[in-house]
């Protein structure tokens, strides 16, 4: 028997669907439904029984010996079926890089064990667990590159999201001067129009976390906010609004201090605080 905590195991999608059937688990972010309700009868059983004999293969599962006895399947991966399928509280980040492998998970959050599911190759799923919350904030921290991410720097500037939409579609056609241009007719500084485009044109990556609960009559976002970066720096974006003619955007420059700060907001779901 492995030890829940801190223990990454690799998953191929079969061996996921395998599980989920077997544990009569209705549904799990970034998988899906059962096997069953996605797929033709007879696809649905060529995956489930190639996951099984994957996982047999593997060690993780143990055929019954005797008639009336059940399937024996590794505990660890029965607490990460269960945790991932009933958390009600749950981070979902992505990380797409224009020049890289992207990134893209989650975090669930359960009573005594939360679980990290990650995606690090197309087909293969990796399930981490995790009690502790610094596990957690130092796994959400490595989606940013510190190499971009300012010491001590402090810039926020709000701007009309279709003025920005507008200069980040001059910026994507080399129109730099017009992209500057619709940033200084909202009032932003030159040099800082200077700067922001540049992430607009040279941007490499872009990162999104939503932190959400899960209520069982649909998800309740509490919160969601992206970073652009290119080679330099890189900028927090948050959304104030849903009208479009009135919305707002709200950029703030990536700093290593509001960086941990926002990661450990994502954290407290309103009952546990980090101290960074």
């Amino acid at each position: 028997m492995q030890d829940e905590q801190h223990y990454s195991i690799l998953l191929t999608h079969e061996e996921l669907l395998f599980l989920i059937d077997t544990l009569k688990i209705p549904f799990v972010l970034g998988v899906g439904y059962s096997p069953v309700r996605q797929f033709e009868s007879i696809e649905a059983r060529r995956l489930i029984s190639a996951g099984l004999n994957s996982l047999i293969a593997r060690g993780f599962v143990q055929l019954p010996n005797l008639a009336g006895q059940s399937i024996q399947i590794e505990s660890v991966l029965i607490a990460y079926m269960y945790v991932c399928a009933t958390a009600k509280k749950v981070i979902q980040y992505a990380r797409v890089n224009l020049t890289a492998e992207s990134m893209t998970g989650f975090v669930h959050f359960g009573d005594h064990l939360s679980v990290i599911h990650s995606t690090p190759y197309p087909g293969v799923h990796c399930f981490t667990g995790a009690v502790a919350l610094e596990s957690i904030r130092d796994h959400l921290l490595h989606l940013f590159d510190s190499a971009v991410v300012s010491q001590n720097d402090d810039e926020i500037v709000t701007i009309p999201l279709r003025k920005l939409r507008q200069a980040a579609i001059f910026a994507s056609d080399n129109n730099i001067a017009a992209s500057i241009a619709e940033l200084r007719d909202t009032g932003v500084k030159a040099g800082l129009a200077d700067r922001i485009v540049g992430v607009l044109h040279s941007q490499r990556a872009k990162t999104v976390i939503c932190r959400f609960v899960q209520n069982g009559e649909g998800d309740s976002f509490a919160e969601t906010w992206a970073c652009i970066e290119n080679d330099t720096e890189a900028w927090f974006l948050d959304a104030d609004g849903q009208e479009e003619e009135k919305a707002l955007m709200h950029l703030e420059l990536c700093t290593d201090r509001k960086l941990l700060y926002r990661i450990q907001e994502m954290l407290n779901f309103g009952s546990t605080n980090l101290e960074g």
